[in-house]
């Protein structure tokens, strides 16, 4: 490193422009507040876990992949000049962009040479999916690596490459009377590294090799979705007798409810049996129960009363509710299903366990709900009206602007 270069993420930020520190402050607020005291004391927010973590949720594929650029590289500093090289097919312009975004969130630091905090490479732990270093994982690596991959046989290939893929580590099967599987044999060769009693992790050198000329995997390029196209009146007439619709029925449920309530299961939720009930009652499937009860209770419509409060019951805010006009009584429904932490698309479910996850469960409950919801709605709402996209083609572009996300 130059002696005129910042030797640490402090230093750094100490030459940055009053613009850039506000600028870092707007793109990561939850170290801003209370307002730091100098740089040491935002270098040392900067490196809590759960707000790296939160910063790293919010980056998009391509910008990811500037940053496993840098992890992976075998010194601490990676000069910015190097990085096309580093990343063959991605435009110098998209690499730019990236680097600007890591750095005004300071998970990249360092203006010639770029360098990652250690709280960033610890959240990372697969950065590009390639596992860890042979020598951390303690595995002795063969003399000529070409050679002993070439010599492999197709069943222990194929699970070599899909270890290579996005995802290092794989489950240990169990070998068959009287022969071991390939991943076991990979295992006694020192191709793999077990990591505990059922899990093994492909050492990053072996998924190099694999990969060849793209050691960062190919360019992850933003997806270019079919647009589905619709007339805007036919849309909001629809979207409108939807909204209605949703209306009508939470109040059929409420009001059912009112009159025979539901009982509290001894593991939280509402039991099949009244979710039966109400569906035969009200002439609807027991999935659209379930979602009608579940928005009805994010609204705070329903919760558990009764004298033992053992009851599923409306609430007294369901009776100011049914007095408000259409629009009113929507917004409720819509505001309370936008901030619920409930995802109703696990109702019906198996869990771990094996069993069906009830209506109301507390097994439904993820935190990052609200956020998944804002991110979809976020992507349909830069379409101009008339414009969107169907399911599938959602799902991929969500993938890839936010793909720490994508499995949740």
């Amino acid at each position: 490193m130059s002696p005129d270069q910042p030797a640490t993420l402090a230093a750094w930020l100490r030459t940055r422009t009053d613009e850039q520190l506000g600028a870092l402050l707007v793109a990561r607020p939850d170290v801003a507040r209370p307002a730091p005291s100098d740089v040491v004391g935002l270098a040392t927010r900067l490196a809590v876990p759960v707000s790296v973590d939160r910063a790293l949720d919010e980056l998009d594929a391509a910008t990811l992949q500037v940053l496993d650029a840098v992890l992976l590289s075998p010194t601490d500093g990676v000069p910015r000049t190097e990085l096309p090289g580093l990343l063959p097919g991605v435009p110098v312009e998209a690499i730019d962009a990236a680097v600007e975004t890591l750095a005004t969130r300071a998970l990249l630091w360092g203006d010639d040479e770029l360098h990652a905090p250690e709280p960033v490479r610890r959240a990372v732990r697969y950065p590009a999916g390639l596992g860890r270093r042979a020598a951390d994982l303690r595995v002795p690596l063969p003399r000529d690596l070409p050679a002993v991959l070439a010599d492999l046989a197709p069943d222990e290939r194929t699970v070599l490459e899909r270890l290579s893929g996005d995802r290092p580590v794989g489950h240990l099967p169990d070998s068959t009377a009287g022969s071991l599987s390939p991943a076991r044999r990979l295992l006694q060769a020192g191709l793999l590294a077990r990591i505990d009693a059922v899990n093994v992790e492909l050492p990053r050198e072996i998924g190099l090799a694999l990969r060849g000329d793209q050691p960062l995997g190919p360019p992850r390029v933003r997806p270019e979705p079919e647009v589905s196209r619709r007339e805007p009146a036919v849309v909001d007439r629809q979207a409108a007798g939807a909204a209605l619709e949703v209306i009508g029925r939470v109040s059929d449920v409420l009001t059912a409810l009112e009159e025979e309530p539901a009982g509290l299961l001894r593991s939280g939720g509402l039991g099949v049996r009244d979710q039966k009930r109400l569906a035969k009652e009200l002439h609807v499937s027991e999935g659209d129960i379930a979602f009608l009860v579940e928005v009805a209770h994010s609204a705070g419509l329903l919760d558990v009363g009764g004298a033992q409060r053992d009851e599923w019951l409306p609430t007294r805010a369901y009776d100011a509710w049914r007095e408000q006009d259409l629009a009113d009584r929507w917004a409720v429904l819509a505001d309370g299903w936008l901030t619920s932490v409930r995802l109703i698309s696990l109702v019906g479910q198996r869990d771990v366990a094996g069993k069906a996850v009830n209506v109301l469960s507390p097994d439904v409950v993820r935190q990052t709900a609200p956020v998944l919801r804002r991110s979809a709605l976020s992507v349909l709402a830069e379409f101009p009206p008339g414009q969107g996209l169907v399911a599938p083609e959602l799902v991929a572009l969500l993938r890839w602007r936010t793909p720490r996300r994508a499995d949740r």
